[in-house]
């Protein structure tokens, strides 16, 4: 299964610590973090629609490590 996903842009108006083991890293002024937000269209293939019942509500619990 495929999930479309839409970027979605956070700008943070301050500088930010990057820490390790409680040592400061380094500093990034002013940065933007890209999130992906779920754009609620998913591709499943055909084989595994054939699996569902028809006319039953269906709850697919998972999870996904990247």
């Amino acid at each position: 299964m495929s999930v479309v996903t839409i970027p979605y842009l956070v700008d943070v108006p301050y500088a930010v610590m990057e820490t390790s083991n409680n040592h400061v890293i380094s500093f990034k002024e002013k940065p933007t973090y890209t999130y992906y937000s779920n754009g609620g269209i998913y591709l499943v293939k055909k084989e595994i629609l054939k699996r569902i019942p028809k006319g039953e509500f269906l709850i697919v619990l998972t999870s996904c490590k990247i």
